[in-house]
């Protein structure tokens, strides 16, 4: 475009002479900054979108290792560190997840293309991967804010399942064959007390630092304390708390929980069915109990 612009000078009659003339000088050096002018945004774009595509390259590989992490484990990492190597014990930890990166500081897996640390945060069912951008300033999401979330509302649904499974087939098992309605008559020995009426049950509870029943019937809509099976004049180290009953199964979780464990029916040494996915109680039907349901905290 110059030496066109060069040639069409010479022809319309200027003066020849063996070097530029300053008019031809001003107009080669305007088009040259024109030229810069319109490259510089544009290489300055590609290299943003460049930047851009690494770190969400980056961030997708981390989000790939927390949603395994998460199947593993079944809880978030606390920190992004944790994909490659917990100094805790973690149950079910197998990682690294993600390759850790390259030596330097700031030139590895944990920071962005414009050398800013990765935010992470997580809550019950997601976790969110933040870059601040290329402004590098802390916007909360908005601005240009580059944001990958994981999302494990369908592993948390899958998993609860497992847990409804489970229970449910206990208390299944509990009433076809344990739930007890009625037991022949017992002879008096003096700790309990004869009553014509009510439902006959066992109380399984800890005296003496064993575990203990003690059978007798009466109303289940009276309830009463440990202390009220025994001489409480002769038993004075009776714990004053309330003992587990054969019969019914009944609200709260935790009051089927201890029975179901006492008959060996569920295994809850790792606390597992303490809490449905979102870490609440189980709910537990009406007498007779034929099913544990949970709420879904999507």
């Amino acid at each position: 475009m110059v030496a066109e612009l060069m040639t069409r000078l010479r022809r319309s009659g200027a003066p020849q002479c063996s070097a530029f003339t300053l008019i031809e000088m001003v107009v080669v050096i305007g088009i040259m900054a024109l030229m810069v002018g319109i490259a510089i945004p544009v290489v300055g774009a590609s290299l943003r979108a460049t930047e851009a595509s690494e770190t969400k390259n980056t961030m997708k590989a981390l989000a790939e290792g927390i949603e395994n992490f998460y199947q593993d484990t079944d809880i978030f990492p606390t920190v992004l560190e944790e994909l490659v190597t917990t100094k805790k014990k973690v149950t079910g930890w197998s990682g690294p997840y993600v390759n850790e990166g390259f030596s330097g500081s700031k030139d590895n897996i944990y920071y962005d293309a414009w050398q800013n640390l990765f935010q992470y945060q997580a809550t019950t069912s997601t976790a969110t991967v933040r870059s601040w951008g290329p402004n590098r300033k802390e916007e909360k999401g908005g601005g240009d804010d580059i944001d990958f979330v994981v999302d494990v509302t369908s592993l948390l649904r899958s998993k609860n399942q497992k847990l409804l499974d489970e229970v449910n087939a206990a208390i299944q098992a509990y009433n076809s064959t344990l739930r007890t309605t009625s037991l022949p008559v017992l002879e008096d020995t003096g700790k309990i007390k004869k009553s014509k009426s009510g439902i006959w049950h066992t109380h399984h509870h800890i005296y003496k630092g064993k575990w203990t029943a003690i059978t007798h019937r009466h109303k289940l809509k009276d309830v009463h304390s440990i202390k009220d099976l025994y001489d409480k004049k002769k038993e004075k180290d009776v714990a004053d708390e309330p003992s587990v009953l054969d019969i019914p199964l009944l609200s709260p979780w935790s009051y089927t929980l201890v029975l179901l464990e006492l008959r060996s029916l569920l295994d809850n040494h790792d606390k597992r069915y303490d809490k449905d996915a979102w870490g609440n109680a189980f709910i537990t039907g009406p007498d007779p109990v034929q099913y544990v349901t949970s709420k879904d905290q999507n």
